[in-house]
């Protein structure tokens, strides 16, 4: 099935870009180098399972790398007869949501969500990721997807949220084929809504829930509980 994203029919919020980004000009993550991708995996496999799988008409996950910068700031007082020391995000929030066509009984479109909190994350300048993925049995059986490929991958809106330890939003991003400024109206009104559209609030995997928890760790941002348990 395309899915093109033919959100038009929903009611749209009375907001303007402008405002929003007048919310991020501060911001201690530096909305302009977000960068966002998605793409359909298999999970690694390991020779434990004596060949037998469960059946399943995909076995991909759909898999969204973050990438973004925070910008280079110092603590105050740094570097009085001394190094400089960075400051540090704690408990630095990111949130992920998805828009995905819904089958059957769920009705037109279902909204996935998640978040990763991470431990601590230095305002070095530098590149830093994040992980997210769906399990395959989401897209089975509350999505009207039939194929799991790099082309549907990019038909998918994505809303990124980056928040403080206490909930202050630092940026935000919008993935989308088309009028982001839109998309992002529609994501709102979804988050809204009280009825008429299917959630799914913790679909959307962080990276030590998923498959690759293991996998390039030094790759990515700490997640907070894998420090703290929690």
């Amino acid at each position: 099935m395309r899915f093109g994203f033919k959100l038009i029919c929903v009611v749209v919020l009375v907001l303007t870009a402008g405002l929003e980004l007048s919310a991020q000009r501060n911001a201690l993550i530096d909305a302009q180098t977000i960068d966002f991708k998605l793409d359909f995996f298999e999970a690694p496999n390991l020779p434990i399972t004596g060949g037998v799988t469960v059946p399943s008409s995909s076995a991909k996950w759909l898999v969204a790398i973050i990438t973004y910068t925070p910008v280079t700031a110092y603590e105050a007082n740094s570097g009085r007869g001394g190094k400089k020391r960075y400051r540090w995000l704690d408990d630095l929030t990111v949130e992920l949501s998805l828009i995905l066509p819904g089958a059957g009984e769920y009705g037109r479109y279902i909204l996935l969500s998640g978040k990763q909190v991470l431990w601590a994350v230095p305002c070095d300048g530098r590149r830093h990721r994040v992980l997210f993925a769906v399990p395959p049995l989401v897209f089975e059986r509350y999505s009207s997807f039939e194929k799991m490929t790099k082309t549907t991958a990019a038909q998918i809106p994505a809303y990124v949220e980056f928040k403080s330890k206490n909930q202050e939003i630092l940026a935000r991003y919008v993935y989308a084929k088309g009028n982001a400024s839109r998309v992002y109206q529609v994501f709102q009104q979804l988050f809204n809504a009280q009825v008429g559209v299917f959630k799914l609030p913790q679909a959307v995997l962080p990276k030590e829930k998923t498959p690759w928890n293991l996998v390039e760790t030094g790759s990515f941002d700490l997640p907070k509980s894998l420090v703290e348990g929690k």
